[in-house]
């Protein structure tokens, strides 16, 4: 599956799938994304509402962040 960042709307469509019934893996499997990530935005989504990807704020660089 590789390290590639996915799309929210990916990330969305996937969350659709698992909301409307399939299951984590069965919706990682049409959408050819890991069961892992799947995961990860079901419970993204149930914590938050949404399936937003982290940004930092006021445009710092995550390597930035690390520092402060």
């Amino acid at each position: 599956m590789g390290t590639t960042a996915h799309s929210d709307d990916l990330r969305s469509r996937v969350v659709a799938e698992i909301l409307a019934g399939a299951s984590r893996r069965q919706a990682a499997e049409r959408f050819r994304v890991s069961a892992a990530s799947a995961v990860r935005w079901a419970q993204l989504h149930s914590q938050t509402g949404g399936v937003m990807g982290w940004t930092a704020p006021y445009g710092i660089s995550c390597a930035r962040m690390r520092l402060l």
